[in-house]
């Protein structure tokens, strides 16, 4: 607003621009005032335009309708700047020919301009929100495909091991018991550690330790799961029970037998 309103200021008086401080005072808020009022209604008409169709795919049919604003409120307010102070003879000045061509010129090219870099503005806010929503999408899929598989393999673990705790029952009562203990240490840390989505990398392989229990329980020397963890990761990130899905599926999805021993390396 500020360089629209210097360019038609400079238009109407020229050099006197730089010398009468009348000009500064008088001419300079009246153009500024009728200049405002004509961007706000550019504002409210291009929001309009931005609700009604807010699409990418409709930055066409926004473009299209945005051009006749010029003709509409652009061109009408340059005109009415003039005429206001050709009809009052503000700070003495009467209509010359050219300073319509120039003033019409002027609001042309600053409508083109401003409009374009607000289209572009939007189209890259609006490209940057459809981006953000896929990979917030993306990680609603991946979150529902875990969690999904959670609840199918804690059930499936939990069976295997109440089968395993009723041989061990009528076999081994002090095995059981200690295979209970470890039971219950298991799903301590599964009921408590479940709905959170991340856990660190030395809380996973304390649980992994007593989970590699059970399963030496079920399978003995059939599974050995070996573990060479750096320290320095302990406090790493990672997703909560992903490590035990892991050996699970392997355990699920393979023979495991002393015949063919299964050999699990985690490092």
């Amino acid at each position: 607003m500020p360089f629209i309103t210097y360019s038609l200021c400079y238009i109407l008086f020229g050099e006197r621009l730089f010398s009468d401080w009348n000009i500064w005072l008088v001419s300079y808020p009246i153009i500024y005032t009728i200049g405002y009022l004509s961007w706000r209604s550019h504002y409210v008409y291009d929001n309009y335009l931005i609700t009604k169709y807010p699409g990418l795919d409709q930055t066409r049919k926004r473009v299209f309708l945005k051009l006749p604003i010029n003709l509409l409120v652009m061109s009408p307010s340059v005109l009415l700047i003039i005429y206001i102070f050709h009809l009052f003879h503000i700070q003495g000045y009467i209509l010359q020919q050219e300073d319509l061509k120039y003033a019409l010129l002027v609001g042309l090219t600053v409508n083109v301009l401003f409009e374009s870099l607000w289209e572009v503005i939007y189209i890259i806010d609006k490209y940057k929100e459809v981006i953000e929503e896929k990979e917030f999408i993306k990680q609603l899929q991946l979150q529902q495909e875990f969690d999904n598989l959670k609840q199918k393999v804690n059930p499936h673990f939990l069976f295997n091991c109440f089968n395993t705790l009723s041989s061990l029952i009528s076999e081994d009562k002090d095995q059981a018991e200690k295979f209970l203990d470890e039971l219950s240490k298991v799903y301590r840390y599964l009921l408590r550690n479940n709905e959170s989505g991340m856990s660190t990398l030395e809380q996973e392989i304390l649980f992994i330790h007593s989970f590699n229990k059970l399963l030496k329980t079920r399978f003995g020397q059939a599974l050995d799961i070996q573990m060479e963890i750096t320290p320095t990761y302990n406090d790493s990130q990672l997703p909560t029970l992903c490590l035990q899905l892991l050996i699970e599926n392997v355990v699920k999805h393979n023979i495991v037998s002393r015949q063919m021993p299964m050999i699990v390396k985690i490092y």
